[in-house]
């Protein structure tokens, strides 16, 4: 297997105790599939002690169609819909709507497309307009001033006063930086620091994820482009997190350069589907298995070092399930449709009935906290 030519690289070893017969791999802490129980199904309260649920007030000023990503911070949570009003919102925890960030539009201070955004320190917000190439500054949810960079980027994050841009796949008119490279990093004034992650020319990817980027314990986690490796940016370092390992059956590098092939050898190989999140205590992430047409759902726990998996994610709390888009040390966070409260109203619970009462199906969707278990 071709590796990834890494620059300033720490290798270092989890705190948290893997078990004996963890390998490591190439200086990765593994989560092996052999290493896994395979179960009927993983019931939530395993990992969950409680669930709150904060559906998003809806008004002609903050319809949205479908999520894209989400922030929270201790007062605010941030709405990302990128393909239906192509906007950032802002609610308070109550659900409350408070703000839109900004607007689109070919005016001063008017973005082209909402595609990405980061929280900086500070009460900023930035706002990655990908079509116009700039970036919109907000503070204190006021606009403030807008940055052109000279490349486009699939995602973008912010971590100790550096900006990280993904770049998905090499664009010929990224002329400045060219070069074969899945990151770029700059200084939080936008001058450019570092080219990262080499890998061989391409003209596709087979892996567009949602959000390449995640937080944990201080730590950027990014998601390698083969999708078993996971790692950890911090200043200029990047960590070996995991390797997830499906035996035999892991994507051999060869067949993720370009979708034609990876979509011709896939049936025959395991891969990490779209998900990978980690909390102060636990791991999850999904997977497609080799031979399975069902999504498996995959769950370690750091504290207990105990490691399952199964196709049947079970939400035994209140009998509704989200998929996870979020997470940071204490929770993850999933997004639900208000259809699916209201054609389940016979097998949820009372509290959750009473929770989201008057409900209409075209109202804004309800974001699911997950507050995990210490």
């Amino acid at each position: 297997m071709k590796k990834f030519i890494l620059i300033s690289i720490l290798f270092i070893t989890s705190c948290h105790n893997f078990k004996s017969d963890y390998n490591d791999y190439e200086g990765f802490n593994v989560l092996s599939i052999d290493d896994a129980n395979k179960e009927s199904k993983l019931e939530v309260s395993r990992y969950v002690d409680s669930i709150t649920y904060i559906p998003l007030e809806t008004d002609t000023s903050c319809l949205i169609g479908k999520i894209k990503k989400v922030e929270l911070d201790s007062k605010y949570i941030y709405v990302l819909d990128r393909y239906s009003s192509n906007s950032l919102f802002v609610f308070d925890w109550e659900g409350n709507f408070f703000k839109k960030i900004g607007a689109q539009g070919k005016g001063p201070g008017e973005y082209c497309s909402a595609h990405d955004f980061c929280l900086l320190p500070n009460d900023t917000i930035v706002l990655y307009d990908r079509d116009c190439k700039r970036l919109f500054y907000y503070y204190k949810f006021q606009f403030v001033k807008t940055k052109e960079i000279e490349w486009f980027s699939h995602s973008i994050a912010y971590d100790q006063n550096r900006f990280y841009f993904y770049m998905q796949k090499q664009y010929s008119f990224n002329k400045l930086y060219k070069g074969n490279y899945d990151l770029i990093t700059t200084t939080s004034s936008l001058e450019f620091l570092n080219k990262l992650f080499r890998y061989e020319q391409s003209n596709t990817m087979y892996y567009d994820p949602e959000n390449i980027f995640r937080y944990c314990n201080d730590s950027l986690i990014f998601i390698s482009r083969n999708k078993d490796k996971i790692y950890k940016l911090k200043e200029n370092q990047i960590r070996k997190a995991y390797y997830l390992s499906f035996g035999k059956d892991n994507v051999p590098y060869e067949y993720t350069l370009s979708i034609e092939v990876f979509n011709k050898y896939k049936d025959d190989y395991s891969y990490l589907w779209n998900t990978f999140l980690e909390s102060s205590r636990f791991i999850f992430y999904d997977a497609d298995l080799k031979g399975d047409n069902y999504v498996y759902y995959f769950f370690y726990d750091k504290k207990n070092t105990e490691f399952s998996y199964s196709k049947l994610l079970d939400n035994d709390i209140d009998k509704i399930f989200s998929d996870f888009i979020y997470s940071n040390d204490s929770c993850f966070v999933g997004i639900v449709s208000p259809i699916d409260i209201i054609d389940n109203q016979n097998i949820i619970t009372n509290e959750l009935s009473t929770c989201l009462q008057n409900l209409d199906k075209m109202d804004n969707p309800i974001i699911a906290i997950y507050h995990l278990k210490r």
